[in-house]
């Protein structure tokens, strides 16, 4: 038998219409339902075997535990409850409801849930195909939130926002030899943003530009309160960073400047160190962010 192309964990308390389905899943889509019948048993067996899905699907009206005599409505309730409060512990995957009750009150309050009425599982399970085939990028998505947010109109060009993503991507699901050659221009390129808004909102000396190009250097150390050089001029910085963005930055530049060149020869180099510079990263935006706000803040 060979292997499934993707794994599902399926909570259905019918058993007769779950056999059904799991054969027909894996000869139609190449998908295996691991079933269980009742939400306690699955998400418990989920919560320590995660990597191992890729999605779920579960009743509406189910058995919340092995226990419970009958199937109820609040079963949903709870188990969407409980996969909130997964997200909000970094565990992330795709779901949707599959119910025999699309019209029932407690279906119809639902939203922003994926539903599918019983009898439409060939559009279930093709919807779930194209969610799942783009799941590493989903979780980047949802996992980052707070670091994607500041790609907007105010604080770093939106169309950085998919550069971001790519950075995140790999770092979340490092291929290592996989790297792409390019890696660090993507990253340079937003740290470059970064400093160009900070020119505007005049947080940084224009000194620190030169034909229009980010003087890297000379913008770290200025934000820093150092003594910055670009070319033939000096210019005293005024210091913004604390200590642990300041480092950030400098190894930042120091490891995109020298080691971009070297990863793709050196033996004694591993994804390890591509990924903790897009940690990095993360930590100065995360700081820019509040930073910004807090200026726009002080100027009105």
């Amino acid at each position: 038998m060979s292997k499934a192309d993707f794994k599902i964990l399926f909570v259905d308390d019918d058993i007769s219409y779950a056999r059904v389905w799991i054969e027909r899943a894996y000869d139609d889509y190449g998908i295996e339902l691991d079933h269980y019948e009742d939400w306690e048993s699955a998400v418990t067996h989920f919560k320590g075997n995660p990597e191992d899905y890729q999605a779920m699907i579960i009743d509406a009206k189910g058995k919340r535990t092995h226990d419970d005599s009958s199937e109820k409505m609040s079963h949903i309730i709870y188990a969407l409850r409980e996969i909130k409060e997964m997200e909000g512990h970094g565990i992330y995957i795709p779901y949707v409801i599959n119910t025999g009750y699309i019209e029932d009150s407690v279906i119809e309050s639902i939203e922003e849930v994926k539903i599918f009425s019983k009898g439409k599982e060939d559009e279930m399970f093709s919807y779930l195909i194209e969610v799942m085939k783009s799941l590493p990028e989903e979780k980047v998505r949802k996992k980052h939130e707070d670091t994607l947010s500041i790609f907007n109109e105010d604080y770093l060009p939106i169309n950085l926002r998919n550069t971001m993503i790519s950075l995140l991507m790999f770092a979340e699901n490092p291929t290592w030899r996989d790297v792409p050659e390019d890696l660090f221009n993507p990253l340079r390129k937003v740290m470059e943003a970064m400093f160009h808004k900070l020119i505007d909102s005049r947080c940084i000396d224009e000194n620190c530009l030169s034909d229009k190009k980010i003087n890297m250097g000379a913008c770290i150390k200025y934000l820093n309160g150092e003594t910055a050089r670009n070319g033939t001029k000096t210019f005293t910085g005024s210091r913004v960073t604390p200590p642990h963005i300041h480092h950030s930055l400098s190894y930042i530049y120091d490891m995109t400047g020298t080691f971009s060149h070297e990863y793709l020869h050196g033996n004694d180099v591993s994804h390890y160190s591509l990924q903790s510079v897009v940690s990095a990263l993360c930590e100065v935006l995360f700081w820019y962010r509040n930073f910004m706000e807090s200026n726009d803040k002080n100027r009105t």
